[in-house]
Formats: C-alpha cells, sequence, structure tokens
C-alpha cells in the first residue's frame, strides 16, 4: 500500500491532542458523577461514554487515512511521453559579442532561452554551438538543469576556430543530434545568429535537414542598417576587433538564415533586429501547436485508489457515535 497525499500525514498530531483532551476531561466528568450517584447505572453511562469517545478516535484516524489517499492493488501500466525534439543552434562567433542589444548579441540570446526552457517540460531540447568549427554541449535530453548549465558554458572560446560556419553547424546538428531514423516528425532546429557565414552552404544544408524531417526556425540577432565593434579583451584591457589597422564592423545579414528558413519545410524567420528576443512567441505559435511524437514509453506501476474504504469506515464510525450519544 502507499499514499498518494502524503502531506496530509501532519493531521495525525491532532490525535493525541484529541486523546489528553478527552482524558482529562472524561476524568473529571465522571468524578462528579461518582459523587451524585452510584451503581449500575452510572458503570454503564460511563462505558458507553468511552465507548463513544474511542469511535471519534477512530472516525478521526480513519478520516485522516482518507485524506492522504491510500492506494494498492498496483497494475503495470505503459506510459508514452509524447513532444518533440527541439534542438537549439546558437552562433557563438566573436561577431555576436557586438553590443547592439544589451548586454551583447550572445548574452541576450542566453537569457531568452533560459526564460522560455521551462516551457518545454514535455520536450527533448538539445545544445549545439558554432563559429568556425562545431560542438555539441548538450544531446537531447529531458534534463532542463544540464541543459542550462551547457548553456552557461557557451562562449566564443567554446570554439577553437573563429569564424561563422552556418552550414556545417546544420549539417552537424542534423546527424549527430537528432536520433532515430530520417522519417520521424516532431523535430525543430532553432538557429540564432546574426547570419554571418563563410561559404558554408548553408541553403543545402537546410535541404538536407528537411530530407530528414526537420524544421528550421531562424531568428536574426542584430543592427542590420549600421555594423557595430566589436569587443575583446587584451592584457585586462578592453578594446575592439580590427583587421589590416582598421576597426571591424559587424551587422545582421538577415538573406541567409531567411533562405535557410525558407529551404526548410514549415520553417519560419523572426527578424529580431535589435529588438526583444520573444521566444514565448515562438513556442506558443510554432511549436506548442505543432505535431508531438512519441519521445519515450516506460513501464509504471498504477496503484487502485482506495480512499473510498476509509471514509466509509469514518462515516459508520460517526453514526454509530450518534447512536450511542442518544442513549
Amino acid at each position: 500500500m502507499i499514499f498518494q497525499s502524503l502531506e496530509w500525514a501532519h493531521l495525525f498530531w491532532i490525535l493525541p491532542l484529541f486523546l489528553i483532551f478527552i482524558v482529562f476531561h472524561d476524568r473529571r466528568r465522571e468524578r462528579l458523577m461518582s459523587s451524585f450517584s452510584g451503581g449500575r447505572g452510572i458503570l454503564r453511562r460511563l462505558n458507553l461514554r468511552r465507548l463513544a469517545r474511542a469511535l471519534c478516535f477512530f472516525s478521526l484516524s480513519a478520516m485522516i487515512l482518507a485524506l492522504m489517499q491510500p492506494a494498492w492493488n498496483p497494475t503495470p501500466t505503459k506510459v508514452e511521453r509524447r513532444g518533440r525534439d527541439i534542438v537549439f543552434l546558437l552562433d557563438v562567433s566573436r561577431s555576436m559579442l557586438a553590443e547592439d542589444i544589451a548586454p551583447n548579441r550572445l548574452e541576450r540570446a542566453k537569457i531568452a532561452i533560459k526564460d522560455v526552457i521551462d516551457r518545454f517540460d514535455s520536450h527533448r531540447v538539445g545544445l549545439v554551438v558554432f563559429a568556425g568549427g562545431t560542438a555539441v554541449k548538450c544531446p537531447l535530453t529531458f534534463d532542463h538543469n544540464f541543459f542550462r548549465l551547457a548553456l552557461d558554458d557557451a562562449h566564443p572560446e567554446s570554439i577553437s576556430r573563429g569564424g561563422s560556419n552556418i552550414g556545417d553547424a546544420i549539417r552537424r546538428a542534423s546527424k549527430e543530434v537528432f536520433l532515430g531514423d530520417d522519417n520521424r516528425r516532431g523535430r525543430d532546429l532553432i538557429l540564432i545568429s546574426d547570419g554571418a557565414d563563410q561559404e558554408s552552404f548553408p541553403v543545402e544544408a537546410a535541404k538536407q535537414a528537411r530530407e530528414r524531417g526537420i524544421r528550421i526556425i531562424s531568428l536574426g540577432l542584430g543592427d542590420d542598417k549600421v555594423g557595430h565593434p566589436i569587443p575583446v579583451e587584451r592584457n585586462g584591457q578592453r578594446s575592439f576587433l580590427e583587421y589590416n589597422g582598421e576597426r571591424v564592423l559587424s551587422q545582421l545579414v538577415p538573406t541567409t538564415l531567411k533562405d535557410v528558413a525558407k529551404a526548410s519545410k514549415g520553417g519560419h524567420y523572426l527578424h529580431v533586429a535589435t529588438g526583444h528576443i520573444n521566444l514565448d512567441e515562438v513556442y506558443d505559435r510554432l511549436i506548442e501547436q505543432e505535431e508531438a511524437q512519441v519521445l519515450e514509453t516506460k513501464e509504471v506501476l498504477q496503484y487502485k485508489s482506495q480512499f473510498q474504504f476509509f471514509l466509509i469506515l469514518a462515516l459508520i464510525g460517526v453514526f454509530v457515535e450518534g447512536v450511542i450519544h442518544e442513549r
């Protein structure tokens, strides 16, 4: 037998207090009654009163047990966990350090992901980061705490090679992170980037992902009108990235991200620019309403609730106690 609502167990503290109260109260009453009358009549009334008190104690105990939701007769039952496989593909190249979105593009993206990840509790999530190379930081998992730790560790130093190869990142995520056969549904790749790419053929990679049933939702971060400098730290001094003596400026390149989403079946592009990264909207509009798949099947023991048995005992006790009290 198990109890499904153990929080009610603290009510058992009432029982000893109730017992102490009735013992002291009844002893005092018995002394008063014995001083005014005697014989078998008084003894019979005292015995009936003690029986009534015992029934009250019994009924109260049974009521507490009923509130604790006792259950037994376990039956093996298969339970399916349904949801989608969702991989965040996060750009960690140095251009994502530009501060046209506070505190910078990368940190703002990480904050937005953390804010929404609790809503993905029925889905498996994964994390892949990329710059010139690609790294799988978190495979598909239901463990969102592990995902958060992996996300905290996402920074430009996560990848040894600089640059930005969106196509290579899509290909690796498609082949190494998404599990199962290519006909499975319910697969989403959420690409967050400023769109810079070094001829890694991202559109072709998106078409290959489409063949594996992967939909791409891309978000473009950064100012698409004016380039912004990329802060770097050298010897504890803050400066800005330069090339051939000139300051490097980075701005959003939405064309690549739009084309990638377009090449994906059912894909979407969201033009964030320097505005608010609304991943809640992405979830509500593009994920929650989509078809889910069976992600996990496990066998659990299903217990049959039997609180009614104790509730009936409590009612019987109250009824009998009422009859005795009337007599």
